[in-house]
């Protein structure tokens, strides 16, 4: 039985625009950051700074904070969306998958399990894509650097909140300032590398839809998402 993908490129260009949208967010949460560390060195060196001043740093990086939350958010949903009927779509060209399509979200929410399986399903998506429509792609090693930078923004970001918010002291507070700050160097290129690897792979599955077949043996028949 021919089996027809469900379209996935709408979901594809949602995602990439908002990571880009986060990609903006990153470079000005990076600027907040730097404003509220030099206030803090300041007072560090025992330097006098006003009221006002200390206040309108407050103001920004609490605005901030929230703004990039809003955008985190969106943007988890909107690849996650993807990403699962990406997964979904290759259950029913391809069989012996490593995971069911629900993972391809489920896993994200999983502790611990969330730092290494969707790298796992997003390598598996690349590898048996690559192969079915016969890609030119040889090299898939930006898969691996834009998961790698994504973990370390996540970890050093957990850190520098947590640290954040239990500050009781100034050098804590420029610890988490500055920890902050390297969460946004480390998140600029794994911004720019998600970005790669949704648009690489929503071209390489619009030749797969495109494509005349009869789905495998064993290939799973699916509900569209």
């Amino acid at each position: 039985m021919e089996q027809t993908l469900r379209p996935n490129g709408e979901r594809a260009q949602a995602a990439i625009a908002m990571l880009w949208v986060m990609l903006v967010l990153e470079i000005m949460n990076i600027a907040a950051s730097a404003l509220e560390l030099n206030v803090l060195n300041r007072l560090v060196r025992g330097e006098d700074v006003d009221e006002a001043t200390i206040t309108s740093i407050d103001l920004v990086v609490g605005l901030m904070a929230l703004l990039y939350l809003a955008g985190l958010i969106t943007c988890a949903v909107l690849f996650i969306r993807w990403f699962r009927r990406a997964y979904f779509n290759l259950h029913l060209v391809a069989q012996s998958l490593e995971n069911t399509e629900g993972w391809a979200s489920g896993a994200w929410f999983v502790p611990f399990l969330n730092l290494v399986k969707p790298y796992q399903i997003m390598r598996e998506l690349y590898t048996r894509t690559i192969k079915l429509v016969n890609s030119p792609i040889t090299d898939t090693s930006f898969i691996g650097w834009w998961w790698g930078l994504w973990v370390i923004n996540n970890i050093i970001g957990n850190v520098s909140g947590r640290l954040g918010m239990s500050a009781d002291d100034l050098s804590e507070m420029v610890l988490s300032s500055e920890l902050a700050i390297a969460a946004g160097i480390f998140a600029i290129p794994a911004a720019i590398l998600a970005i790669v690897v949704v648009k690489r792979y929503a071209a390489m599955e619009q030749v797969l839809a495109a494509l005349p077949r009869t789905t495998e043996p064993g290939a799973a028949e699916l509900k569209p998402l």
